[in-house]
């Protein structure tokens, strides 16, 4: 299979992702622009600014899991009708993971959000930006 097809593909094939939490399957969409700010708002308040090591990132579980399982339940659930009860019950079964689960369902559902559609639209807006008030 040539690259092209390849990309075709897999953009295809990864329109959604299909997470497993305990006894409960989410189907997760990529999200909104409203959702990614939902989820980015809790991601900033983790508070991880020094040097750690394996012993002290432990320390700091209790005081940001609330911050990662809420951030990641807003995603996982998406734009929908009373989004933060939904979150709140994703969130008690995201709890239930261990770290190692929990960083799965992070990779699978920030593969969602990539950031390459995002750059390819600001970068063309400030280039058309650019052009448009250009003195001639």
């Amino acid at each position: 299979m040539n690259e092209a097809s390849k990309l075709v593909t897999d953009s295809l094939l990864n329109e959604f992702v299909t997470i497993k939490v305990g006894n409960s399957a989410f189907t997760v969409y990529p999200p909104s622009i409203k959702v990614l700010c939902r989820a980015i708002s809790e991601f900033s308040k983790i508070g991880m600014d020094g040097e750690y090591n394996k012993l002290t990132v432990l320390s700091e579980l209790p005081l940001n899991s609330t911050h990662i399982i809420k951030g990641l339940s807003a995603l996982i659930v998406g734009d929908v009708r009373n989004w933060r009860w939904k979150a709140h019950r994703v969130g008690k079964q995201l709890m239930k993971l261990n770290l190692s689960e929990l960083n799965k369902v992070k990779e699978d559902v920030i593969s969602l959000a990539g950031g390459d559609d995002f750059f390819v639209c600001a970068a063309s807006l400030k280039s058309m930006s650019v052009m448009a008030a250009k003195q001639k």
